[in-house]
């Protein structure tokens, strides 16, 4: 994604969902969170949503 401009206005799911796969494949510290049960991917992207960085 750091190869990739992205618009803020036009960052969609499929976006940030390629940006957590490429967090995940780096095995990046940013995800070392606990989750309590629930989907990694479900919590950031809506932080990602809740931030408006990417469309609900």
């Amino acid at each position: 994604m750091q190869k990739h401009a992205l618009n803020a206005d036009d960052v969609t799911g499929r976006e940030s969902l390629k940006f957590f796969i490429e967090l995940q494949d780096l095995k990046s510290p940013l995800l070392n969170f606990q989750t309590r049960g629930r989907d990694k991917w479900r919590i950031m992207h809506g932080w990602l949503v809740s931030e408006a960085r990417v469309r609900p």
